[in-house]
């Protein structure tokens, strides 16, 4: 369940940090992505610099005026920042003046953001007794792979629905099949930290909370960054 809170601009400057990775989205046609860049200068409770963003290796035009919202992922949500462009400015790199513009919204205060999805995915056991968490290279997991339905994930873990337990317990290791995400890896790791059953249409159904192990920040960052344009995909169409 998404909780969205209204921010002000002195708890939001609390939370920037120069060098600190954004995304900014531009409100006008001509710009169809959201784009990566970095917080140059805080220079005001309410203006501060931005790296001007590139679109393949090119330098993206932008004139003054120009409004869009930036978007800040920190531990506690994910900040909308609704911004105009003021000016532009070169200090070794090209830089934008941005003015916030409207209300700051914090979405989600959960470590990490959840999103509902149902993707079809495949685990294997792996077990916990010859889990070490300083060394998981060359864990071998059972050869037959269980079929499941992945309901929500986030960049801590995810959940799951499946008819059969097929032995699975908590702290169970499992290594989970995420190739619908766009990361570097297909398979994580992950352990077991819960599981409860529920009745659905007079049938019993098995959901399973699964945290992840050992998930490198690469991946991780990677996965954040999926679930965020999932969301939006899912939201420009209406489905959230």
């Amino acid at each position: 369940m998404r909780n969205t809170q209204r921010i002000n601009k002195s708890q939001l400057r609390r939370k920037l940090k120069i060098n600190q990775g954004i995304e900014i989205e531009f409100l006008h046609e001509q710009y169809e992505d959201k784009y990566s860049a970095q917080i140059a200068d805080i220079l005001t409770e309410d203006t501060f610099l931005i790296t001007n963003p590139f679109a393949n290796g090119k330098l993206i035009k932008i004139s003054n005026g120009t409004k869009g919202t930036v978007f800040l992922q920190k531990q506690n949500g994910l900040y909308r920042i609704p911004v105009t462009v003021i000016s532009k400015e070169v200090d070794v790199t090209p830089l934008l003046k941005l003015k916030i513009s409207g209300q700051i919204k914090r979405t989600q205060e959960r470590k990490s953001f959840r999103l509902e999805i149902y993707e079809e995915t495949e685990y294997e056991l792996v077990g916990a007794e010859v889990f070490q968490a300083e060394n998981i290279t060359g864990i071998d997991g059972e050869e037959n792979d269980h079929k499941a339905l992945i309901v929500d994930i986030s960049a801590g873990g995810l959940k799951m629905k499946m008819q059969t337990m097929m032995e699975l317990e908590e702290e169970e290791i499992i290594r989970i099949n995420l190739d619908f995400a766009d990361l570097s890896v297909t398979k994580v790791l992950g352990q077991v930290v819960r599981v409860t059953e529920k009745i659905e249409n007079d049938q019993k159904k098995y959901i399973v909370g699964v945290k992840f192990v050992n998930l490198a920040k690469e991946h991780k960052d990677k996965l954040v960054k999926w679930i965020f344009d999932k969301q939006r995909e899912l939201r420009q169409k209406g489905l959230i």
